[in-house]
């Protein structure tokens, strides 16, 4: 058995430190793949169903989105792990999610949607985009 000298010591805490660093956060991996159309295309999924139900369920996205359950599921755990969804496990078999009902997250989903909005090339009218904050702050939704 070898013994390390302080040297390699040194590297070998150099090195944890430098894969740490580079470690990408959750925030970061959610603005690199929201400049991906069918991530944007998800984003905007959620945020206007979440406008017409509290709760959804990733098979239905999955049948809106025509993607892979599993690609489906690693794009809402993402999320979660982020703290922009909370995972709800029903006494059914199936998982529900919804968006955080916290003041504090409500900027972030915004600046999520509207990123989302122009991956896709669609520009918000003034008017709508006034008319959605208000009644965001009015009945909570997201």
């Amino acid at each position: 058995m070898m013994m390390e000298t302080p040297v390699q010591k040194q590297q070998d805490a150099f090195f944890d430190n430098l894969l740490e660093s580079i470690k990408p956060l959750d925030e970061d991996f959610i603005r690199r793949r929201i400049h991906h159309i069918n991530f944007a295309r998800i984003i905007c999924w959620l945020c206007i169903e979440s406008k017409k139900r509290n709760l959804f369920c990733p098979d239905e996205l999955r049948k809106f989105m025509r993607f892979e359950a599993s690609s489906i599921h690693r794009v809402l755990k993402g999320l979660t792990e982020a703290g922009v969804l909370n995972k709800k496990y029903n006494p059914s078999s199936r998982t529900s999610y919804s968006f955080v009902r916290d003041p504090s997250q409500l900027p972030v989903i915004r600046e999520y949607f509207e990123e989302a909005l122009k991956t896709l090339g669609k520009k918000p009218k003034k008017k709508l985009t006034f008319s959605v904050e208000q009644e965001i702050e009015e009945d909570g939704y997201f």
